[in-house]
């Protein structure tokens, strides 16, 4: 891995892309400290177009290899259709009232 300033990739930020592209990471340094790491990303042939732009905007990570058969055997999560549905419904109503995703506590009922 190859450590630069932000000047330094400022002035040869092509040089840097492509040498990203051919698999080389590049770690960013602000005052001599660690702010930022450049990495490829790992795209199959068979990755989609709006796979890689979730990729490439850090809201999806492409997965490495086949999927190990235990996983298949693991027991799945059991909730029912009208919890999922709450959970659903509040969620994009959290998100539609503030544009953002945002968690609210649970409180404990008194009774």
């Amino acid at each position: 891995m190859r450590a630069v300033s932000v000047v330094q990739l400022r002035n040869g930020l092509s040089r840097y892309l492509v040498a990203v592209q051919q698999g080389e990471e590049i770690l960013i340094r602000a005052r001599r400290r660690p702010v930022a790491k450049i990495v490829p990303i790992r795209i199959s042939e068979e990755t989609e177009e709006g796979e890689q732009l979730l990729a490439a905007a850090g809201l999806l990570k492409l997965g490495e290899g086949p999927i190990p058969s235990s996983f298949w055997s693991k027991p799945s999560l059991r909730v029912s259709a009208q919890t999922l549905q709450r959970a659903l419904s509040a969620s994009r109503a959290n998100l539609s009232s503030t544009g953002k995703a945002r968690h609210k506590p649970k409180t404990k009922r008194r009774g």
